[in-house]
């Protein structure tokens, strides 16, 4: 509450400041959710003597965040063009525990000093590289998105010894790698762009849906489990593996003739299908499930778009309206800023049985580089059930026929 995310976001996006959803900031940069910045600080388990370092602070509302809980924070930038508003945030609060430098990718990994907690706001697609493990303390702990751009996941990395451990903890909005050289324009290399059947080998072990961010009331659960919202996950896969387990155990004993193998070392058999489960309750806030992925509006001009769905128990929040908004596609451009979005489905109140939905025919904004598929009940509530996503592209006809 003493730092007023407002005085950090562009103009034009003033009105969103409290939204729990990524701001785009120019130069491709985004300004990730409030709460993907406080779960990343509250992994750290920040103490008040604690040195911190960050990486990619953008307009230096994670540092403002984190100077309210630290002794020290040093914020290293790489893009100027963020560091005027960072700064001028800043010193309007009067916050004077923060070090904020203007570097360049090269500079920054000459930077000198150790920290007690580092927090990385850019990625690092082959893994944290040595120059920055190498300035985290004995006993320290460091949280940064792994990934490509289209998946990212945010890691917790601690130092023991010369020991560096790894925990993967949740999907997070994709962000750009900390040093851009080369980069290409978006494009697409097949029809495919997007094909999603929630089937994973290792369901059990993942603690993120893979590919997927800003999940709120979402869980892989198979069609076969009760509907009571007990394994219902929010932002904990805790209950996810639980089941999990619990059913792959079971079926370990089912195949070794009633004896539980689970201990056994056998491996366990293949997983059974497992829709994307999203639940709503009246006094929850909106389900959410994100996915990003490549779009070149020059090179690709119309796109379909492909699932199936289930609604249990929808009720739409105007009682007059009988139809429940279910999922959206949002174009963006090159400085991740929203062009357009477009409605993609809608159930019917009530209990609607599996269905393939279509839209046969999307146009895509020239200047779009990137796009987000948007799943849940946006205007009501009940259960949502989505499997077999497909979007791909539509070829233009032949001029000649």
């Amino acid at each position: 509450m003493r730092v007023p995310r407002q005085l950090f976001v562009p103009k034009g996006f003033r009105d969103d400041a409290y939204t729990d959803l990524p701001i785009p900031l120019g130069s491709g940069q985004t300004l990730i959710s409030p709460f993907e910045i406080v779960f990343a600080l509250q992994q750290l388990n920040l103490y008040p003597s604690d040195q911190i370092l960050i990486i990619g602070p953008g307009v230096g509302y994670p540092a403002a965040v984190a100077a309210q809980l630290v002794d020290r924070v040093t914020a290293l930038e790489t893009l100027s063009s963020l560091m005027r508003r960072n700064n001028d945030a800043v010193k309007k609060l009067g916050i004077n525990n923060i070090r904020i430098k203007g570097v360049s990718p090269e500079q920054a990994e000459k930077e000198t000093g150790t920290f007690d907690k580092i927090l990385v706001l850019s990625s690092f697609p082959n893994g944290i590289p040595t120059w920055l493990t190498d300035r985290l303390n004995e006993g320290g702990a460091l949280a940064a998105p792994i990934g490509s751009f289209e998946t990212q996941q945010l890691c917790l990395f601690t130092r023991n010894g010369r020991k560096l451990n790894k925990e993967p903890l949740i999907g997070v909005c994709p962000v750009l790698p900390f040093i851009v050289r080369g980069q290409t324009s978006a494009s697409e290399e097949n029809d495919v762009l997007l094909e999603e059947s929630f089937e994973y080998a290792e369901a059990d072990t993942e603690s993120f849906i893979p590919g997927w961010f800003d999940l709120r009331n979402v869980c892989l659960r198979p069609d076969t489990s009760p509907s009571d919202g007990q394994h219902i996950l929010l932002f904990d896969s805790t209950a996810v593996r639980t089941e999990q387990k619990r059913k792959d155990a079971l079926r370990r004993k089912e195949l070794a003739g009633g004896e539980d193998t689970a201990e056994s070392g056998a491996a366990p058999p293949d997983l059974e299908l497992s829709p994307l489960t999203l639940r709503q309750r009246e006094e929850e806030r909106a389900t959410l499930a994100i996915r990003v992925f490549r779009l070149n509006g020059k090179n690709t001009h119309k796109i379909s778009f492909t699932c199936r769905m289930e609604g249990v128990g929808l009720v739409s929040e105007q009682k007059s309206r009988r139809v429940i908004a279910t999922s959206s596609l949002v174009f963006f451009d090159e400085d991740r800023t929203p062009l357009q979005e477009i409605p993609l489905t809608a159930l019917r109140t009530g209990d609607t049985p599996w269905k393939e939905y279509r839209v046969p025919s999307i146009t895509v904004p020239k200047k779009t580089k990137t796009a987000e598929l948007r799943l849940g009940l946006f205007s009501g509530s009940g259960i949502l059930k989505v499997d077999t996503i497909a979007i791909r592209r539509v070829k233009s006809p032949d001029k000649n026929q």
